[in-house]
């Protein structure tokens, strides 16, 4: 499982010893610099969702989901990342169907559309709370979120 396998000599007293070693450091920094690209893409991923501010339908969804679909099989992480940002944004999405055709009865349309603000707040909340706690390196647990793509058990 090493990267990179140096055979380095040693002189003790007149006997030359031959021991492998591993150059742990480079492999360390090899194995950040991956963790380091992960990370930009679980962030990506997250804040992906954000396109829905520029006033494109259901950019919500497809942001994270393009970005969950370019790097699933890359990266066990930015696959949890994006299972679970799909997972809150599809349900934000439900939620905010429902909203709006209750909206449409003239009695609630007050109230529904203090509720659709409140929507709006809270999705742009959790939206940079997930983006913050994946730059972080956390796997942020949306609430409010409706499993339509489970999370995979981590393998170790």
């Amino acid at each position: 499982p090493y990267l990179l396998r140096i055979n380095r000599h040693l002189q003790v007293d007149s006997v030359n010893l031959h021991l492998p070693t591993v150059d742990l450091a480079l492999y360390a920094s090899l194995t950040c610099a991956v963790a380091e690209k992960d990370r930009a893409w679980e962030t990506g991923c997250h804040l992906a969702p954000l396109a829905l501010l520029v006033k494109i339908p259901v950019a919500n969804v497809f942001g994270p989901l393009i970005v969950w679909l370019i790097r699933k099989n890359s990266s066990t992480t930015t696959d949890q990342h994006g299972r679970a940002v799909l997972n809150f944004q599809l349900a934000m999405t439900l939620y905010f169907v429902v909203l709006f055709l209750l909206g449409k009865v003239d009695a609630l349309a007050t109230a529904i559309g203090l509720l659709l603000r409140l929507w709006a707040y809270l999705n742009i909340f959790f939206i940079l709370r997930g983006a913050y706690e994946s730059a972080q390196g956390k796997l942020y647990d949306y609430p409010l979120s409706i499993r339509f793509f489970p999370q995979q058990k981590k393998s170790l």
